[in-house]
């Protein structure tokens, strides 16, 4: 698969490649964490495919998204923890 050596020799080894020969095509899956990433890997893969079709399903996750994702998380587990500290003690309830 040349797509494919092409896509990890420009360090994008997290594009995954499918290749159907009897459509000549080959499609690009998996995340990137730019949409420069994404651009660059349809690219590398137009290059090597030679005259077969390339679909860029690729999709972009920035690298802020996922770590504003974890804070949120992760907020969410201290008010809960708070709520539970803060909250009538079920022991003394029975």
């Amino acid at each position: 698969m040349q797509s494919r050596t092409a896509l990890t020799q420009a360090d994008l080894k997290d594009v995954t490649v499918t290749e159907d020969s009897d459509k000549n095509t080959i499609t690009l899956g998996g995340t990137v964490y730019s949409d420069d990433a994404k651009q660059r890997a349809g690219e590398v893969a137009k290059t090597a495919a030679g005259d077969r079709v390339v679909a860029n399903e690729v999709s972009v996750q920035p690298v802020s998204a996922e770590w504003e994702a974890k804070d949120i998380a992760s907020s969410t587990d201290d008010a809960i923890e708070k709520n539970l500290q803060s909250g009538p003690d079920l022991q003394r309830a029975r």
